[in-house]
Parts: structure tokens; sequence; C-alpha cells
């Protein structure tokens, strides 16, 4: 597992690079509209949502990121919405059910999905393939997370008229993200006990990126993590911290360096590993430096130190003879298997 999921981390700059034209092209065929566009999905999909909401912003497309849940049984939409729903497999059932509930209501719907032929495709009126063949589905997601991201993204050009040329240069931030990765973080998690648990902590868009973050270890083996926003987790969360653990931070692009300052200070004198991701204005025991990039390509870079974390935690786990995976658990299994509705 922990071999395909490095190999995965470490293609996504050459897979962006073949799917980011042919996506292109695929929108530029489609005759989308909306007054507001409503982004759902579960699990990574909301995730991603979540964080491609400073894209939407920054274009100036009316924008809501929520659950597919939401969608199928609380949100009133609007006439003039356009409902994106996406899932790789095609496959997620409330998903779905989302997307058929919308287009019940007279609501123009867009599947973003790796199966045409899939049960979300056939909900949809219109549908953007992703084109390519997931390299594995039983590793915690990130290939599939990066182009789904990447799918969100095109839709918010689309939809303003307005060509973002900095994804072009997508492929080189991912691979200069990655190797940061690498090289920062074997350190950070070199001495954590098995029993530490993770902390992400993020602001904006990147509450999304942190609930990312968090649901990798979740996924690879059931590790204890837990996503917040940087502000809130002093008015409460703060004190779940214990000494041995570890917490990420992302860089609050919204607030004053003096606020990052506080709560990295403060983390220092409460976990015992602190790893800040972002650029120079803080200082941090451990800092991933993302590249010098605009909001459209900062969703992108930021989720990769999660993922680089999870594997390297994985892998430790493993060497220490300790990791006793839920995940191996038959009862998990079925009772996943069940809520999934297979």
């Amino acid at each position: 597992m922990r071999d395909v999921m490095e190999r995965e981390i470490r293609a996504q700059a050459e897979y962006v690079a073949s799917c980011l034209p042919v996506m292109r092209e695929s929108l530029l065929g489609l005759d989308l509209q909306a007054e507001r566009v409503v982004m759902a999905g579960c699990g990574d999909s909301y995730y991603s949502a979540v964080a491609a909401a400073g894209i939407f912003r920054m274009l100036g497309v009316p924008y809501a990121a929520v659950t597919a849940q939401e969608v199928a049984q609380f949100l009133p939409l609007q006439p003039r919405d356009l409902v994106v729903h996406a899932s790789v497999s095609g496959s997620t059932k409330r998903t779905v059910e989302a997307a058929e509930g919308a287009r019940v209501a007279g609501v123009a719907t867009l599947a973003i999905t790796c199966n045409a032929e899939s049960t979300l495709a056939r909900a949809c009126e219109r549908t953007l393939v992703l084109p390519y063949e997931p390299i594995s589905r039983a590793t915690p997601h990130t290939l599939d997370y990066t182009l789904t991201l990447l799918a969100q993204a095109l839709v918010a050009e689309r939809l303003a008229g307005r060509t973002l040329e900095a994804l072009d240069r997508l492929p080189d931030a991912l691979e200069a993200s990655i190797d940061e990765a690498f090289r920062v973080l074997p350190a950070a998690v070199e001495g954590l006990a098995p029993a530490s648990r993770t902390f992400f902590l993020g602001a904006g868009a990147d509450v999304g990126t942190a609930s990312y973050g968090a649901a990798k270890l979740h996924e690879a083996g059931g590790r204890i993590a837990f996503a917040g926003e940087s502000e809130n987790f002093w008015h409460g969360m703060n004190f779940m911290l214990q000494p041995s653990d570890l917490v990420m931070v992302f860089e609050n692009r919204l607030e004053s360096a003096r606020t990052e300052e506080l709560l990295v200070a403060g983390l220092a004198q409460l976990a015992r590993t602190v790893v800040y991701v972002g650029g120079e204005r803080v200082a941090a025991p451990h800092r991933v430096a993302v590249p010098h990039v605009g909001e459209e390509l900062l969703p992108f870079v930021m989720a990769i130190a999660p993922q680089v974390a999870c594997l390297l935690l994985a892998r430790r786990e493993a060497e220490l003879g300790a990791s006793a995976s839920s995940r191996g658990d038959e009862r998990q299994l079925v009772v996943q298997r069940a809520w999934f509705g297979r």
C-alpha cells in the first residue's frame, strides 16, 4: 500500500499535465450557465470543493461548497443554480441521490467522474469525465483528490469566461511541493509515538485542506486525527492537545502574520511537533515552504504536505510494528459497506 501511495503522490504532476488540456477542451463543449455554482460531494470530493472556494471567489463566481447530503435533504436550490456533483467512481450513494433530486427540481446538473457510464453520470444532464484510470482506490486518495480539484477549478474558469493561465504551471508547482515535503517531513515525524494524534489547522479554503489531511490519516488504518479552523482552535480545541502530538498549520492568507505567530508559538509549547506549511513570515520548528503561486494553485500545493505526512506516518508505524489497522477489522468493513449501500 505504501509504495503505491508514494507512486500516486509523485505521479500527480504528470497526470495533471496530461489531463488539463483534455478537461479544458471538454468543458468548452458543454453548455454551462449559472448564477450560482453549488459544488457537492462526499469525503474528498467535498473537501476539495471547500478548498476550491478561493478560486471561485477570485473569479467572481457565486459559489457554495456543500455536502451531498445537504443538497439532497436541506439546501433550497435556486432556479439558476448549477449543481456540480463529484465522485471519482460515480457510484457514491448520497451524491447520486443529490443529483437525482436536483434534476427533478429542474436545476442544471453536472457530474465530475471517471466513469461516463456511471449512475452519477446518468443522473446528471452533463458530465465532465476525468480522463484517467486511478492507480489505486485502496490507498488514501491523493491523485484522485488533485484531479477532482483540477476539474472544479476548470469549472470556475469556464463559467467566468477567463482562462486561468496559472493552471498550466501547476505541474511544476506540484513537483516542487512534493520534493519540499519529502525533504522536510521525515525529520518532523521522526520519534513520534504510535499513540500520538495529528491536528490539521487552516483558515478559509484551507479548512477543506485540513479536513482532507485528517481524512488521509483516518483512511491509513484509522489513525487519530482532527481538523479545525485556526482561529477557532484556541476557543477550546486546544485543550485536546497532548505533549506527544503533531500539529500541521496551513498558512492563513487572510490574517496578519502576528496572529499566526501567536498560534504557532503557542502550539510549540503544547505539542511535540509543529509543522507550518507556508512562507517565511512565521517562525516554526518545521516549515514546508510552498512555491510562490497565486490563489489558483494554492489549494493544490497545500494538499501535498498532508499527503506526504500520511505516507511517512504509515511507514513509521509499520517499522515500529504498531499499525493496528482498523481497516483490517472485518466489522469496520461490513458496517462501512452497509452505509454505502453495497
